[in-house]
């Protein structure tokens, strides 16, 4: 979408800022092929992942061959929800199938994608101190610069990937975000920029 606004900015002129959150094209290129694995097997690794990434201690042996035993994805995600639910009593299993549901299509478009070029304007990111290494090759700017030609602004937040987006580190987060947007409004003001 951002390749698209980018190369008819007449037909999507709202577009000013390109903002990454604690990831990247290639950040989720690499993410991406954890799931090589055909069929069933892609999507037990995808709900497993899921299921991690929400910080849920859960015996992986177990989960994975009951995972194998049912015999649809929505029997899956249901009961991968239901298991969910009792780490995370806020949310309702639709909430958390939906949850599901929506971080599946996210990695299967990262298995899918690839840019046909570049993105020729300045990013941002805003990238957590813990930020993820996926392979110890990635580059400080978690390799936005394989995708684009600009210049590439980092701001690093005190936290995890998961934690930089709560509490404080979400003020934060917010802060950059208004503050560099109210710069661009006001710029003969000298705002400063964190």
């Amino acid at each position: 979408m951002v390749l698209q606004a980018n190369s008819s900015p007449r037909q999507y002129p709202e577009i000013e800022n390109i903002f990454f959150l604690d990831g990247s094209p290639a950040v989720m290129r690499t993410y991406a092929q954890k799931y090589k694995s055909p069929g069933i097997e892609r999507e037990i690794d995808i709900l497993f992942s899921f299921v991690m990434i929400l910080g849920t201690e859960i015996n992986a042996i177990n989960f994975k061959e009951k995972l194998r035993s049912l015999s649809s994805t929505s029997e899956r995600i249901k009961y991968t929800a239901h298991k969910l639910k009792t780490f995370f009593k806020n949310m309702t299993e639709e909430d958390l199938q939906m949850a599901f549901d929506l971080f599946n299509k996210k990695v299967q478009m990262a298995i899918k994608y690839s840019p046909k070029r570049k993105f020729r304007q300045d990013v941002i990111l805003i990238k957590a101190e813990k930020s993820f290494s996926l392979s110890g090759s990635t580059s400080e700017t978690l390799d936005v610069e394989k995708d684009c030609d600009g210049e590439i602004i980092v701001h690093t937040i005190k936290g995890s990937h998961k934690s930089f987006i709560e509490g404080a580190c979400a003020q934060e987060v917010a802060s950059i975000l208004n503050g560099i947007k109210f710069g661009e409004m006001f710029t003969d003001m000298n705002l400063s920029k964190m």
